[in-house]
C-alpha cells in the first residue's frame, strides 16, 4: 500500500474474514489513540473496506461465472 498506515499490517496479503477481523479490531481502539493516530486509522479502515469490498466482488464474479 502506498498510502500510510496505523499498523504494518500487510492489508492486501489478508483475506476476506482477517480484513473483517482487522476492521472491528482498529474500530475499536480508535477512542485510544491520538488525534493524528486516529486519522491514520480511519484511512486504514477505508483501505479495509475498499479491499474487502474488491475481493468480495471477486469470489462472486468467480462463482457467477464459472
Amino acid at each position: 500500500m502506498t498510502t500510510a498506515q496505523l499498523t504494518k499490517t500487510r492489508l492486501d496479503d489478508l483475506n476476506v474474514l482477517k480484513l473483517y477481523e482487522h476492521y472491528v479490531i482498529l474500530e475499536k481502539s480508535l477512542p485510544l489513540l491520538t488525534p493524528e493516530s486516529q486519522d491514520l486509522a480511519k484511512s486504514e479502515l477505508e483501505q479495509c473496506l475498499s479491499l474487502r469490498s474488491e475481493k468480495i466482488d471477486r469470489l462472486y464474479y468467480a462463482w457467477a461465472h464459472h
